[in-house]
């Protein structure tokens, strides 16, 4: 750690002040590239939990053998898994729905397995600024599907409510 100190702080006095985020990409890169934490991933830490949540728990659903005693079967500890699962994916797919490069690939395979509240508007038409503000809210470039939105939330809650319940129940 501190030769990568000692090399940013090298770095860092080429860099102009105005730029402080430079700086703190910077640092950020190196501390992930030796697999470490970094307070970057602090601000967004429920993505940070969630996205490393995610392959341990496809895991445990993998090759899980046996449930919890309170139970009364192995396929409602499946449906419990799945439902915590949804509740990491939806959770990542959504929050991260204006930065599709990184989660690309999961939101594909989300939108695949379950569907995806909001779609293109095909009556979508670009019309100029003095146009906009008249009919705003009638041409919009997606549409919402509110129902599907709302079922999607509520299942996510119930997910993270079921993974505080279960959490020490993750583990095969």
């Amino acid at each position: 750690m501190e030769i990568i100190n000692a090399i940013i702080d090298k770095i860092k006095c080429n860099f102009n002040p105005e730029y402080p985020s430079i700086y703190r990409n910077l640092r950020y890169f190196f501390n992930s590239l030796l697999g470490r934490y970094s307070w970057y991933n602090s601000w967004g830490m429920p993505s940070y939990i969630a996205e490393r949540m995610l392959p341990l728990l496809y895991n445990v659903r993998k090759q899980c053998h046996s449930y919890p005693g309170m139970l009364s079967s192995f396929e409602e500890w499946q449906n419990i898994l799945d439902d915590i699962i949804f509740a990491l994916e939806y959770y990542i797919c959504n929050e991260h729905q204006f930065n599709p490069l990184r989660y690309r690939k999961l939101k594909k395979q989300f939108t695949k397995k379950y569907g995806w509240h909001t779609t293109k508007n095909e009556n979508f038409k670009r019309k100029p600024c003095r146009d906009i503000i008249q009919g705003y809210f009638n041409n919009f470039p997606y549409k919402c599907n509110y129902d599907l939105q709302i079922k999607f939330e509520e299942r996510m809650q119930r997910g993270f409510e079921l993974m505080g319940k279960y959490f020490t129940y993750l583990y095969d």
